[in-house]
Order: structure tokens, then C-alpha cells, then sequence
């Protein structure tokens, strides 16, 4: 299969945001807490600073009967692994560094993350689930100890009724000491073969191998009724802050029918205050947000990150609100669901927001937080991929421009964010562009620690699936890695890898005005000689593929600059060439039946 990889960075477009003036009833519905709650937590808190675990669950029983949440062990096991641990038989792999992890059909759902501490630290997890239409589902864990270009199957969990992942419904948390094993978690949306949606998780231990999957069972769980549901979890930790005395947050979306074509939507959520363990125990809480009554199922999204902010804070964000699909809800709590500051932002328009995703470093007094949604402008299907930042108070955030472009051809898929622990400011973001091509492109971005942009790589194939899931190596200065899946029937096909983020870079595709071309052109590089950047700048007279790849006087392609689908227009882009030599260059610009190559010089 022939991949393409490339390379832009895009400047933050960015401009400060406030909560707008919203009905009352839009507002995030929260918890006050009381003065008890507030004496219990400093106490759960200063036995988490001493390591006292047993005084940890001691105190997690007095806030039960406090907040009302509910104590439960995890349950029956739904399911079985297999303890494989075995090399996955090598696949096809190109010289961009792009490796196929399996060939496995009906791809569901997948996730990844990356070990930061302790034995094994910089293993990469990938966890998928795979649909068989007339079974039940597997789910299979693989990792990589060399940056993602040699996986071994580590593990398989094979449910024991007839249940399946929802599509894209999955998320992946690991919890780590500096010694010791570590513990996979792993959330996702299960379907009951009448219908029912809900909530299950596993944990396997690591390297010491031991599995476990349960039924997240708030009170009152019954799965014969099909009339109310949970899906889409989420799942995070505050393992970057807490070694070994971490706690894990859930966040769920619920639907009921009410009645006679009137339903309602909330969040629910899950805490576990002791996660170094296969058979945990379950801390469930109750209504989060409610949203009023719609005549449709809801399909409400959230997600969910911590941020220590001289204390333990909860980041909520939620959207694809039915009532008001401008919105976007953000609200900080306890680490215990408790606390009143919620807002509603819109970006002061109404167009339509949805697929929300946060992500924090969670390092002590590191604030930088950073959410990425999809923006329907004029709520026309021009679909935009926008973020909201915050680097200095919980609750001030500034919208910045990711993918803006004023046509709906090119259409960006929802996106999908994570954050390194105790690295601010360090995120990759993924989602996928499709035209009117024949395949689907994969963007991959990272943001720097030190600069305000943000650096795009491509990946070019056919027919992406899902969103494309972001993850990051250990290895300095090219720590990219983003885990995708081809369209097939009834799911994905195949699941691919691409690691890798160093070598020449571009700064953000910008459209110069709104003037169709006559013709094609490309210009002369400015400047030139140049050190180390410089832009080109030309004119596209027909939708199609575009390509600026940069050659040596060898003839040898030592950069791909731009490789997407294009619409008429003037663009200009910049480059980076820090990464290169001195030297005599030649940029070529390939559209249509149209080509055109000239000379530039770097000097350093």
C-alpha cells in the first residue's frame, strides 16, 4: 500500500473567549459541596500525600454517605483473556515509517497510550476491538519497546455473551508506579444483543500478567432495559501527580426514555481511588449534567482530565448538546464530581460544535489545558476543526484556529487529543480530511513546549475509518505516533501505525483572498537565499490533488510540503529548513496535468 508523509506547521490563530450569557437552564448542573464533604477531602488528600492507602478507602466510605455516590465492588467477570505475549508476524513497512500492527478485519474501536515511569517506561500501548457480527467481540492489547516498529500481541479479551464495542467507543488509561507492575485500563461502550447500551472496563496487569473485564453497574442497572442507556466513556487519572496513590475518573453519557417520545440525557460518573488492581472497587455518582427533554435519543459527548491547581482539580467538558448544539459545557470540580464553577461557551456564533476532547499534562501547578471540537460554520456542513486553550487560569480560554477553510469539499473529521504527563503545553491532535478524492487523509499535530504552533504531519491512504488516535514515543525530538485503520466492511480493516515527527517542517497553508484563478502558477520562494525559513506562493485553477515536495541536486525528495486535496485559489506556505544543509534546492508544484519546478538556495 503506498503511503505518502508529510510535514506543515500551522500558527495559532487564536483570540480570547468568555462564557457567553446563556439561559439558566443551559448552565452545567453541579454539586455543591458541603462543609463536611470539604473537611473529608483535605483528609482523603493528606492521606494521598502520605501514601496511606488503607486510610484512602477508610475516608472514600465517609464521603459515600456524604455525596451520595455509591461503593461497589467491580463484579463478574464478562469476559475471558488469553495470555498470548507473542510477536506480531511482520507487515508491510516504507521508508516514512509507517507499519501495519495487524491485519485484523472489523476494527470497532482503538486506543493508545505510552508507559512514562518505571520498568518498561516508553512501551506503547495500542488496545482494539474487533466485531464479529454474529459472536461477541475480542479485544486485543498490542505494545511496541522500540517506538512503535515492532509489536508483539500481548493479550486477548474474548466476551463471554454476545456483546460488542460500539463504534469508536473506547478509551485507555495507564496506571504506573516507579516500581512495580502497571495496570492497563481500558473503558468502552458495550451493545447487549437486545439493544441495551453499556458501560464495561478491563484492567490487565503488566508485565506480571493478570486480566480482569467487569460491568460498570451504577445502582439500579438492568440490563433488560433497553429504554435507558450509557455509552461514550472517558476515561482519565491523576497518576502524573499521585505514583502510587492514584485515582481514576469516568466520565458517561445517558439516555432514557421518559415516555411517549420524550427523552432526557445526562452525564454519569466513576471514580476508583484505588486502581493498582485487577478487581477494583467502583465509586458511582449520579446525575452530572442534565439536559432537557428531546423528542429524539440523545448523543450527548464528554471527556474528562485532571489539573492540579494547588489542589486537585476534575476538568469537565461536554457538547453535542440537542437543546443548544452551539454550546460547549466546561466546569472544574473536586476529585470528587463536587463544585459549582460551569460555563457555557459558544464562541460568541451559532453554529453547531460537537465531538469535544480535553487534554492536560496533569503536573503540579502546570494549567495549560487544551480541548479540540468541530465547528460547522453557518451551520452549512462547512465543517472546521477549532480548539479552545487555557495556559494560566482554569477559567479563561482562548479559541484557536486549527483547520479553517472557507469550502465544504474538503471536510475534516471530528478530532481527537492527548497530553504527556508533566510536559506542558506537549499535545498531539489526529483527525482526517475527506474530498472528493479516493482516499482519506490523516492529520497528525503536535504543539511545542516552547513555541505557540502547531506542527501538522500527513499521512496519506485509502479510505481512513474512525478517528485516528493519537499517541507520542519516548524518543527525543521525534516523539510523534498516531495509530489509524482503513474503511471495510462493517468497521476498519487493518490497523497502522506511523511514528516519527522530526525532518523538514512547513508553516501553515494560508488562502490569500478570495479570487478564483485563471490558471495555475507558482512563484518565485521568498526569501531567497533564505535562513532557515522561507514561503512559496501559488495559484490552484482546479479542485484536485496538489503537491510541493522539496529535491536536493541530487534529485533526491528531502521534504513534502503540501500533499492534499486543494480548491481553487492563491495559497502561499512557509518552510522550515532547519533541518537541512547549506545548499542549491528545487521546489516542484504538481496539479492537474500542471507542473512547474525553480531554484532556491538555503545559506547558514
Amino acid at each position: 500500500m503506498k503511503t505518502t508523509f508529510s510535514a506543515i506547521v500551522l500558527l495559532f490563530v487564536s483570540f480570547l473567549i468568555t462564557p457567553r450569557d446563556c439561559p439558566a437552564q443551559t448552565m452545567l448542573n453541579l454539586r455543591a459541596p458541603s462543609l463536611d464533604e470539604n473537611r473529608l477531602l483535605a483528609e482523603f488528600n493528606s492521606a494521598r500525600l502520605s501514601g496511606d492507602k488503607n486510610k484512602i478507602q477508610e475516608i472514600q466510605h465517609q464521603l459515600d454517605n456524604v455525596t451520595g455516590s455509591v461503593t461497589a465492588p467491580s463484579g463478574n467477570s464478562i469476559g475471558t483473556f488469553v495470555d498470548v505475549n507473542s510477536i506480531v508476524p511482520p507487515f508491510n513497512t516504507d521508508n516514512i515509517n509507517i507499519v501495519q500492527i495487524s491485519a485484523l478485519k472489523g476494527i470497532r474501536a482503538f486506543a493508545t497510550a505510552t508507559e512514562q515511569r518505571g520498568q518498561n517506561s516508553g512501551r506503547v500501548w495500542v488496545v482494539a476491538a474487533v466485531s464479529n457480527t454474529s459472536d461477541a467481540d475480542t479485544i486485543y492489547y498490542f505494545y511496541s519497546d522500540n517506538g512503535g516498529t515492532v509489536w508483539n500481541l500481548y493479550t486477548s479479551l474474548h466476551f463471554s455473551n454476545s456483546y460488542q464495542v460500539n463504534y469508536d467507543q473506547m478509551d485507555v488509561e495507564i496506571i504506573e508506579d516507579n516500581i512495580g507492575d502497571k495496570y492497563i485500563w481500558t473503558v468502552y461502550g458495550l451493545n447487549a444483543p437486545n439493544g441495551k447500551q453499556f458501560i464495561s472496563a478491563s484492567v490487565i496487569r503488566t508485565p506480571n500478567f493478570q486480566g480482569n473485564a467487569f460491568i460498570c453497574s451504577w445502582p439500579g442497572e438492568n440490563l433488560s432495559n433497553t429504554n435507558f442507556g450509557r455509552f461514550r466513556p472517558r476515561i482519565t487519572s491523576d497518576n502524573a501527580k499521585y505514583s502510587n496513590t492514584a485515582s481514576i475518573y469516568i466520565s458517561v453519557s445517558t439516555d432514557t426514555l421518559v415516555s411517549a417520545g420524550v427523552y432526557k440525557g445526562w452525564y454519569n460518573y466513576v471514580l476508583c481511588v484505588n486502581p493498582y488492581t485487577v478487581n477494583p472497587v467502583l465509586d458511582y455518582y449520579g446525575r452530572g449534567i442534565v439536559i432537557y427533554s428531546s423528542s429524539s435519543p440523545t448523543d450527548l459527548h464528554s471527556d474528562i482530565a485532571y489539573v492540579y491547581n494547588n489542589g486537585d482539580s476534575i476538568i469537565m467538558v461536554s457538547s453535542n448538546n440537542y437543546k443548544y448544539p452551539e454550546q460547549i459545557g466546561i466546569s472544574v470540580v473536586n476529585n470528587h464530581f463536587g463544585g459549582l464553577n460551569g460555563q457555557a461557551y459558544d464562541n460568541g456564533n451559532t453554529f453547531e460544535k460537537g465531538f469535544t476532547r480535553i487534554a492536560c499534562s496533569g503536573g503540579t501547578n502546570q494549567l495549560t489545558s487544551m480541548i479540540v471540537y468541530r465547528e460547522n460554520y453557518q451551520n452549512s456542513g462547512d465543517w472546521d476543526i477549532r480548539a479552545y486553550k487555557s495556559t494560566s487560569s482554569l477559567y479563561s480560554w482562548q479559541t484557536i484556529d486549527i483547520d479553517v477553510r472557507r469550502d465544504n469539499v474538503l471536510v475534516p473529521n471530528p478530532p481527537d487529543i492527548c497530553g504527556v504527563r508533566n510536559k506542558e503545553n506537549r499535545y498531539y491532535i489526529s483527525y482526517t480530511n475527506s474530498g472528493l478524492s479516493n482516499y482519506d487523509t490523516v492529520k497528525y499535530l503536535f504543539t511545542s513546549q516552547s513555541t505557540s504552533t502547531i506542527s501538522f504531519r500527513t499521512v496519506s491512504h485509502l479510505n481512513a475509518f474512525a478517528r485516528p488516535k493519537p499517541g507520542f514515543r519516548l524518543v527525543n525530538n521525534d516523539s510523534c505516533l498516531g495509530v489509524w485503520s482503513q474503511k471495510g466492511s462493517g468497521g476498519g480493516d487493518n490497523i497502522w501505525v506511523s511514528e516519527g515527527c522530526n525532518g523538514p517542517i512547513s508553516i501553515g497553508i494560508q488562502t490569500l483572498g478570495n479570487e478564483i484563478p485563471s490558471s495555475y502558477k507558482l512563484e518565485q520562494n521568498y526569501p531567497n537565499p533564505f535562513n532557515p525559513v522561507t514561503n512559496f506562493k501559488f495559484q490552484i485553477q482546479k479542485s484536485g490533488i496538489v503537491q510541493l515536495k522539496i529535491f536536493n541536486i541530487l534529485g533526491e525528495e528531502v521534504a513534502e510540503v503540501v500533499n492534499e486535496t486543494m480548491q481553487p485559489g492563491i495559497y502561499r506556505v512557509d518552510f522550515d529548513a532547519s533541518s537541512l544543509p547549506s545548499g542549491a534546492y528545487f521546489y516542484k508544484l504538481s496539479a492537474g496535468n500542471f507542473s512547474d519546478t525553480k531554484k532556491m538556495v538555503l545559506i547558514k
